[in-house]
C-alpha cells in the first residue's frame, strides 16, 4: 500500500525516468545529479532509485542486471515488482530525449 500523503505525483513520469536511467548512462547521470529518493512518490520507485543511485555512486553500471542484483541482495526485488517490472521500465521508454521534462514533473 502506498503512503497516505497526497502530494502531486505522476506514475508515468516516474516510470519514464527510471526506464531512461536503465537504458542510457547520460540520462542516469542527469537524474542522479538532480533527484533524491524522496522525489519519488511510489515506494517501489524509491527503492529502485536508491539502488540505481547506490550503483552509480559506486561506479557500477546501472542496468536491469545490476539493479536486479542489488535489489535481490537487499531482499526487496519482489517488493518492487521483480525483474519483470524492471524490464517493463526499460522497454517502455521509446527515447531518453525527454528525461529533463519528466524530471521537472517529478
Amino acid at each position: 500500500m502506498e503512503s497516505a500523503r497526497e502530494l502531486p505525483h505522476d506514475l508515468e513520469a516516474e516510470r519514464a525516468l527510471l526506464g531512461a536511467m536503465l537504458i542510457d548512462k547520460g540520462a542516469c547521470d542527469e537524474v542522479i545529479n538532480l533527484a533524491t529518493p524522496e522525489d519519488f512518490y511510489y515506494d517501489h520507485h524509491k527503492l529502485i532509485y536508491e539502488g540505481m543511485k547506490y550503483l552509480h555512486d559506486g561506479g557500477a553500471p546501472v542496468d536491469v542486471t545490476t539493479v536486479t542484483s542489488y535489489l535481490m541482495d537487499k531482499g526487496v526485488l519482489d517488493k518492487v515488482g521483480g525483474v519483470e517490472y524492471l524490464l517493463q521500465l526499460s522497454e517502455s521508454v521509446p527515447t531518453t530525449a525527454h528525461t529533463q521534462y519528466y524530471l521537472n514533473i517529478l
